[in-house]
This record gives C-alpha cells, structure tokens and sequence, in this order.
C-alpha cells in the first residue's frame, strides 16, 4: 500500500496536492437515518438531495476507497438525548432545531438515530 496519494488537478487553477495517508483522515458527519434514509424525519426536506446527489452512494464509494488505502474514517453523529427533549424550550431554539425537535428526529436510542444500513 502506497503512503502518500498524489492528486493533479485538470482544471484550473491546475494544481497538484500530495496527501500523507498516515496522517490523513475522512469524517463523516450525520449519516444517520434521520437524515439520509426514506422515511427519516430531515426526508421530506432533504430527500429529493439525497436522492439527486446520490449521497448515500458516494458516502459508500468513499468509505470504501479510505479503507482500501488505510485512511481513517471519523463518524459524528447527531443525537438528542431525553435530557435534552426535557430541558429545551421550542422558543429557545433555533430554526433548525425546532424543525428537527417537532419531526423527533435524532433521538438517542430511536431508529433515526441509528446509522445508515450502508454506512
């Protein structure tokens, strides 16, 4: 296995970037169902995206390839624990907030909260 992947750029600027592979990373943020899955509650606002975008597919594409050249693969999930439901007042929070509190979504310990099959 190579240490360092060399990436040339064609367009411009044209530029050519060496990576480290030891010392590279990929993070992941928010593959949960609650976002990238049908019937995940963010699916009524971001699942025409997903879909057109083919994210979950390429999530999938570059997981593969980080293990297949040793990249570490960092995950951040999104989660709202009981505490955080009992505590937090809907006209404290922001816009986004408030969306993802009304449709339950990233609860700690439901299924939206869970990662994706694929990933």
């Amino acid at each position: 296995m190579a240490n360092n992947y060399v990436y040339k750029q064609d367009f411009l600027p044209r530029e050519t970037v060496e990576f480290d592979l030891k010392k590279t990373g990929m993070f992941i943020t928010d593959p949960q169902n609650d976002f990238i899955s049908e019937n995940g509650g963010a699916w009524p606002l971001v699942g025409e995206n997903v879909m057109a975008g083919k994210v979950v597919e390429k999530l999938v594409q570059l997981k593969d390839v980080a293990k297949e050249v040793g990249i570490r693969t960092f995950y951040s999930p999104h989660m709202y624990t009981e505490m955080d439901y009992k505590d937090w007042k809907p006209d404290e929070l922001n816009a986004i907030d408030k969306v993802m509190f009304t449709q339950n979504m990233f609860r700690q310990g439901t299924w939206g909260h869970e990662y994706h099959p694929d990933m």
